[in-house]
């Protein structure tokens, strides 16, 4: 498969489609909410059970899709979905993904990764593979993108002896485009120790979100990522190459188990023998029937010898 690039763009300020105050004040009916989940879930595979809660999160997004469309009313938004059209599928697909994410979010895989990069780096240099590949599957705005490339650098990654191969995907090119950019608001690196942002990110005198000055990660770590669309439904996943890395951290929890647990298998699929997937703390159920898999910490797995 070949990759559409998002590129590393310099202008433009980054942001959310879900950056949107103001709300309309349409409540999607049974008959709506399940075409919208039914479709949502032929899209992206995020399964939506009817109830309350979740009738509520459909509304409201839903709401800020008709603000962000200027559109009469939400049925005309839900015309246009049942033509195809591609804008306001594309939209939809954006406004209904979550996309929590922090610098540093659960720190513990990253302690550990800052303790065993250099045993792991060393194998491969005795294997002579100077190739280290590394997927991150739910790239979101990027703060969990960047947060691994600071940690493989400060954990001692020689990039002049290993050729590192990035890619960092996610079915939102709204929110790819914002990683791109690598420019956050100063509230985002609570999390970042001074030191680490100092040294990563400059001043970006140019752009305020919400008001606040911002940092943007500068362009000689910016350019060693790659981010790209990819959506997790596709099977099988179409790499060349098998990574050494796989970051697949807070997204199952929007998939049933049966997804969850194929995606799993496709991400296995295109991992290296002894490569290592890491998911969300919340997320270790759905590997237990999995075999392959070698629990080396909590949500962490090695892929066995033998595969």
């Amino acid at each position: 498969m070949i990759f559409q690039d998002i590129g590393n763009s310099d202008d433009g300020q980054a942001g959310s489609i879900l950056d949107d105050k103001s709300v309309a004040n349409y409540f999607v009916t049974e008959s709506q909410f399940n075409f919208l989940t039914s479709t949502l879930r032929k899209l992206t595979g995020i399964h939506l059970e009817y109830g309350s809660k979740n009738l509520s999160l459909v509304s409201s997004r839903m709401n800020k899709l008709v603000i962000r469309r200027k559109v009469p009313s939400l049925e005309s938004c839900i015309k246009s979905l049942r033509k195809g059209d591609a804008r306001i599928t594309r939209e939809f697909v954006s406004i209904m993904t979550t996309n929590t994410t922090a610098f540093f979010r659960e720190r513990e895989h990253f302690d550990w990764l800052s303790t065993n990069l250099s045993a792991l780096l060393q194998e491969k240099k005795s294997s002579g593979d100077r190739d280290f590949r590394i997927w991150c599957s739910a790239a979101s705005t990027g703060q969990e993108v960047y947060t691994i490339l600071i940690i493989l650098l400060e954990a001692g990654l020689d990039l002049a002896y290993f050729n590192l191969h990035f890619l960092a995907t996610d079915i939102d090119l709204a929110v790819l485009n914002t990683a791109s950019k690598g420019i956050y608001a100063e509230s985002n690196f609570e999390t970042v120790p001074a030191l680490l942002r100092e040294k990563y990110f400059s001043p970006s005198n140019s752009h305020k979100l919400n008001g606040e000055r911002t940092f943007k990660l500068k362009r000689e770590y910016r350019n060693l990522v790659h981010f790209a669309p990819f959506n997790l439904m596709n099977s099988p996943f179409p790499f060349q190459h098998s990574f050494d890395l796989i970051f697949c951290r807070n997204v199952l929890i929007y998939f049933d188990f049966e997804t969850s647990e194929n995606i799993i298998k496709q991400s296995l699929s295109v991992l290296k023998r002894e490569g290592l997937l890491f998911l969300g703390h919340s997320e270790s159920g759905f590997v237990k029937q999995i075999p392959m898999m070698e629990q080396v910490v909590h949500s962490l797995y090695r892929k066995s010898k033998i595969s």
